[in-house]
């Protein structure tokens, strides 16, 4: 049974997403598709517009056979730990013979040729990265710069050039970053890619009359509440009646939503410096000490530097967004903001990342028939695969913490938005068609 991989968030799913399925399906004969997909919050730093759950039905309806997972710490992280988790995913369940990435170049060979030198990084690439990290240049411009030094005078005379083009494309960035992982890992999976169509990965200007349009720009027309006809055409005709249905009856989620959870989580962290501003050194009347202040810093992707900047202007916080923009700046973009907040949020830290990256467990969304196959050969298979679970409360609540907070935070405000019952994480099904 020849089984591929494709890495995904599926924020919605869209015409492009089932051609990448369709024509990885057909180029490499694969009976079967699994989809590693981000839970409940992205790779921007922000909620997934629907829940993992309507998310993974409509994966099943275009053309994948298995979903699984990917844990929020690096579902919710920088390119190179989205790429790590979600590789570390196909690599411990042990039956994908193949992973499959759309890429705006659409062949292996640039991503052949500078793989090797990322995953091992050889001093003399090492050496001319540091000399541009000194000059002040940040680490994707120092990178870039470090890999048009190290080729030189190893490849063609166009070579930087076509390194520069390649790496100003961000589903090159990410494609590469998955053949990093793939290669640090010894990995027995083989990278595939293929051209992807239609609009920009940050394309947010929505054509109608284009059957291929972005997530961005489908997300916006859903948040703009312009209604779901007006997205027919850019979706595969099965998942248009989940995402019509979702519009309706499932209120569609965006960061906003969670500004006063995290300004209540930003003010309970900084409790103890209201005191130590104010000169107060015990509760009045209690005998007791103020509270010791904490760091925002004990949470992933949040340095000292940073800590004391969202310190500095937590009086001016209005929502999440409007913080994010706010703390933005040349060496913090926003998207960076984005996800150092979410961390706080979510109380994420470094070693929720490690599980995440080294997993102990996979958790199943969905499956279809061919999924069930799938899932057959993964429990028959050699000893050390990981099989995936559907009933996570049976797990040591240490491996879960992290993944059921940040799903049923987001179904708190979920559940609000649209006027329906709350459903715990442990009490949610798996998908199955």
């Amino acid at each position: 049974m020849k089984i591929i991989g494709i890495i995904a968030e599926y924020n919605p799913f869209h015409n492009g997403h089932a051609y990448l399925v369709r024509k990885a399906r057909e180029i490499s004969g694969a009976d079967a598709v699994v989809a590693v997909m981000s839970g409940d919050f992205v790779q921007r730093g922000m909620p997934a517009v629907f829940d993992k759950y309507t998310r993974t039905a409509m994966a099943l309806a275009g053309g994948c056979d298995l979903v699984l997972e990917l844990p929020t710490a690096a579902a919710a992280s920088s390119a190179q730990r989205f790429a790590e988790g979600s590789v570390a995913v196909l690599n411990e369940i042990g039956v994908a013979d193949e992973l499959w990435f759309g890429s705006e170049f659409g062949k292996m060979d640039m991503f052949r040729l500078l793989a090797p030198v990322l995953s091992t990084e050889p001093e003399e690439y090492r050496s001319l990265l540091r000399k541009w990290l000194a000059a002040g240049f940040s680490f994707p411009r120092a990178r870039e710069e470090a890999l048009i030094g190290y080729f030189k005078d190893k490849g063609t005379p166009r070579m930087g050039e076509e390194i520069r083009e390649f790496l100003s494309m961000p589903n090159n960035i990410l494609g590469l970053e998955y053949c990093i992982a793939l290669e640090k890992t010894a990995s027995a999976v083989v990278p595939r890619t293929i051209q992807r169509l239609g609009a920009g990965f940050n394309d947010s200007i929505f054509k109608q009359e284009n059957g291929y349009n972005s997530a961005s720009a489908i997300r916006c027309q859903i948040f703009e509440k312009n209604g779901p006809e007006l997205l027919e055409d850019s979706v595969p005709p099965r998942v248009y009646n989940i995402l019509r249905e979702a519009c309706r009856s499932s209120a569609p989620v965006r960061g906003d939503d969670f500004s006063a959870m995290l300004r209540y989580q930003l003010l309970r962290e900084d409790s103890g410096n209201i005191f130590r501003h104010s000169g107060v050194t015990e509760v009045k009347g209690s005998g007791k000490e103020a509270p010791e202040s904490r760091t925002f810093s004990q949470y992933l992707d949040v340095t000292e530097d940073l800590a004391l900047r969202i310190r500095n202007h937590l009086s001016r916080y209005r929502s999440f967004s409007q913080f994010a923009e706010l703390l933005s700046a040349k060496n913090y973009p926003v998207t960076q903001m984005n996800r150092a907040l979410l961390h706080i949020l979510l109380n994420i830290r470094e070693d929720d990342l490690n599980r995440a990256l080294h997993p102990e467990y996979v958790h199943l969304l969905g499956f279809s028939e061919k999924g069930r196959e799938v899932l057959r050969e993964i429990k028959t298979g050699e000893t050390g695969r990981i099989c995936p679970v559907a009933k996570i409360s049976s797990l040591p609540p240490e491996l879960t913490r992290a993944d059921v907070f940040a799903s049923n935070l987001y179904e708190s405000v979920r559940s609000v938005k649209s006027g329906q019952d709350f459903i715990h994480e442990f009490r949610r099904q798996v998908i199955r068609v």
